[in-house]
């Protein structure tokens, strides 16, 4: 599993409002794209991977903590792998 980073954006105002952006974020290996909007802040989402894959994700608003297991048997994976936690606070 390979490191997760974060990838810092910025803003630009003027007259006309503000423009948020992230030119340093290269979207060329993205397949798929969602927008999520929870009905509750209660409600936890899990989302389940394949063997391959990379999944990136932006915030519009409000603030996410992600919990991450690599799986070493797919078969016959045991409950007690190492999860590596992060938050994002906005």
């Amino acid at each position: 599993m390979q490191q997760p980073k974060i990838i810092g954006g910025n803003s630009s105002n003027d007259i006309a409002g503000t423009i948020n952006f992230n030119n340093s974020f290269d979207v060329s290996e993205i397949k798929r794209m969602y927008l999520i909007n929870n009905r509750s802040m209660d409600f936890l989402r899990v989302w389940q991977c394949h063997q391959i894959e990379q999944l990136w994700v932006s915030s519009l608003h409000g603030s996410f903590c992600f919990k991450l297991i690599k799986i070493d048997n797919w078969e016959l994976s045991p409950k007690n792998l190492k999860c590596l936690e992060f938050s994002i606070y906005k």
